[in-house]
């Protein structure tokens, strides 16, 4: 009996790792020194929350700022530089740890 259930639950997870699509994102944060922040722990919680929800962390990207840039959120150089890298690792998403302005969504 044990080995008849062992066999349909091994058949059972096979199945499903071929049904669940396990989506890629590239994770952004700012680096706040002087807030006394910590943007690797924080993208780290971030990183955690979307495997909760079946998106895989491809790369993490944290920029040093005192604040955000009002019209990127990080500098318009490492936007540029995200871009190029979403296309070449070809990720789904890029995601923000924080919330985007109306400006900056338009931006990005």
């Amino acid at each position: 009996m044990t080995f008849l259930f062992e066999k349909v639950w091994y058949n059972l997870v096979n199945d499903i790792k071929w049904v669940i699509e396990i989506k890629t994102a590239i994770l952004v944060g700012i680096d706040n020194k002087s807030a006394n922040f910590d943007a690797s722990y924080s993208l780290s919680e971030l990183e955690d929350l979307c495997l909760n929800i079946g998106i895989s962390s491809k790369e993490k990207v944290i920029q040093s700022l005192e604040k955000e840039h009002s019209l990127y959120y990080v500098g318009s150089g490492k936007i540029e530089e995200i871009n190029y890298m979403a296309c070449d690792l070809g990720v789904d998403y890029v995601i923000f740890d924080d919330e985007l302005s109306p400006l900056q969504y338009k931006n990005i």
